[in-house]
């Protein structure tokens, strides 16, 4: 356990470093003022235009700090032969774990700052509700199997370009898959593409179940039950990836 808070603290303390990181908080920055200047402009929407605006840039953030900056260390990592240095302390499975752990903490972190800004400028319009809090979990939760999906890739593949790509590739289709299932539904009915189709959908992340930005918006928030399943869902499928990055990882060689 110590080792892996030790490979976790160092990962968080040099993600923190890096140049994306920082050009990443001056961007929430910016659009947090962009936000404020936009509020000015829409009398009577503020509130809506506001929350709908400040979380999809603050997930867009975060998903930089998910995807970009994890595959930056970790190219970087193997490149400069630090990994080698990590694998002669500690084992495989806590070099994934606790690269996780401190890009989660570093992530966590993050949102916390971008929404106490976000819910500052809602206090301004008195918009502010608790639906609010609820976005920042489920963002969290959503950032946090991005970054699974990210670890999961790197153990693959060991071209920076190659990494990205497929990170992003997973995040947008588990995003969009469900609206193209229902459209290729209506158009093919019950043919092997829709079957095919309908798998894919339940081997990728269902990220539009965590999707709560409309309600959000108009100040509403799933229930309970719902929110417990929510969870439990994506618990389960992050701990299948950190599992599957770590049986990679043990498998390959550095």
């Amino acid at each position: 356990m110590h080792k892996l808070l030790a490979v976790s603290t160092l990962h968080f303390k040099e993600a923190v470093q890096e140049r994306p990181f920082a050009a990443v908080c001056g961007l929430a920055l910016f659009l947090l003022s962009l936000w404020l200047f936009l509020g000015h402009l829409t009398l009577g929407e503020q509130r809506r235009i506001l929350t709908d605006a400040g979380l999809s840039g603050i997930e867009l953030c975060g998903l930089v700090i998910a995807i970009f900056l994890a595959v930056n260390v970790s190219v970087r990592e193997a490149e400069t032969k630090q990994l080698d240095l990590f694998l002669v302390y500690t084992s495989r499975s806590n070099v994934i774990l606790g690269k996780f752990l401190g890009f989660a903490a570093l992530i966590g972190l993050f949102l916390a700052g971008a929404y106490v800004g976000l819910a500052g400028l809602l206090a301004l319009y008195q918009g502010l509700s608790l639906a609010l809090l609820v976005a920042w979990y489920y963002t969290y939760l959503k950032l946090l199997i991005a970054l699974g999906v990210t670890l999961v890739c790197c153990t693959v593949f060991r071209s920076a370009f190659l990494i990205l790509f497929s990170s992003l590739s997973i995040y947008v289709a588990s995003e969009w898959f469900s609206s193209g299932l229902v459209f290729s539904r209506l158009r093919a009915g019950g043919d092997g593409r829709v079957v095919l189709l309908e798998w894919l959908y339940r081997l990728l992340p269902n990220l539009d179940k965590l999707d709560v930005k409309p309600l959000v918006t108009y100040g509403l928030r799933p229930d309970g039950a719902t929110m417990a399943l929510h969870t439990l869902y994506a618990l389960a499928y992050l701990g299948a990836l950190l599992a599957l990055a770590v049986l990679l990882f043990r498998g390959r060689e550095v």
